[in-house]
């Protein structure tokens, strides 16, 4: 951790890395930092928001709602023919 991080913490999922880090800035205020880290042409990238302790509530409520949405959405019917066919199988398997 950096002198300045209070908390920091890390998930990873495939090729992805994802870093939640709790800061304090020169002037004493707090922030969030999430970020998301990943390899490209074998060099890492990094992408950055920042979200101030002021807007912190407004931000989760906005994702949260976001998040609770996403679970419920389907993915989109944009399947090949040999895709189509493996679904059609397993859900043979289901039924049986």
């Amino acid at each position: 951790m950096h002198n300045n991080q209070i908390y920091s913490t890390k998930i990873t999922q495939g090729v992805r890395t994802y870093f939640f880090d709790i800061s304090k800035s020169e002037q004493g205020t707090l922030y969030l930092t999430i970020s998301e880290s990943k390899i490209i042409n074998g060099k890492f990238e990094r992408y950055r928001i920042f979200v101030f302790k002021e807007a912190a509530k407004n931000f989760a409520d906005a994702l949260n709602k976001t998040l609770s949405l996403f679970q419920t959405l389907k993915e989109p019917h944009h399947l090949n023919e040999k895709t189509n066919a493996i679904r059609k199988l397993r859900d043979v398997k289901k039924d049986i």
